[in-house]
């Protein structure tokens, strides 16, 4: 059981799905605090030390955060088709028993994905079709063990229209940081 009584709301998801866009305007209307997680990797630190800096930020942070973050990411970045999981095991334990996280998945179908990041022209995300489908899949499976390892369901949420993407998740939001107020 968390210690401090704050909340990080993780959301992940493939990259294209609209996580990033949805969150910036949900933190800005509702004074959110919003980290990505990506802002942590850098050449400067491995990938355990960003993984320590993210983890210390969140136990210090005295408020509700939002986490823009990959449940999976491809392996050194490198757009293979395979992919590894984010945080692990001891590392979400050890987060978890400072602070309540709060799980989030957003999904649309590799189609809509596809013509996502074709469409989007300040992104060079793979378009291949089969690494499209493996990112996906790695994100859902990799949030079913988040979920399975904090034993909580975690929220599966699908962006096919921001707007009611947006009210949705606020919603989910501004009902949990309630129930932690009462």
């Amino acid at each position: 059981m968390p210690t401090n009584g704050h909340i990080a709301f993780f959301v992940g998801g493939a990259k294209g799905v609209g996580k990033s866009t949805l969150l910036k305007k949900i933190s800005l209307e509702n004074r959110l605090c919003l980290i990505n997680t990506g802002d942590f990797f850098n050449d400067k630190q491995s990938k355990e030390s960003s993984k320590l800096s993210i983890i210390n930020f969140l136990t210090n942070i005295q408020s509700p955060v939002i986490v823009d973050t990959h449940y999976a990411g491809c392996v050194d970045n490198i757009f293979s088709g395979k992919f590894e999981r984010g945080l692990y095991k001891p590392e979400l334990e050890k987060l978890s028993q400072k602070i309540d996280i709060q799980l989030f998945l957003i999904e649309v179908d590799q189609i809509t994905l596809y013509n996502r990041r074709i469409n989007d022209p300040k992104n060079s995300r793979d378009i291949i079709l089969e690494n499209i489908r493996l990112d996906i899949v790695s994100n859902r499976k990799y949030f079913q063990e988040y979920c399975s390892q904090l034993n909580q369901n975690g929220h599966l949420i699908l962006n096919y229209d921001l707007s009611k993407t947006k009210i949705e998740l606020e919603l989910i939001i501004k009902k949990i940081v309630n129930s932690k107020k009462q």
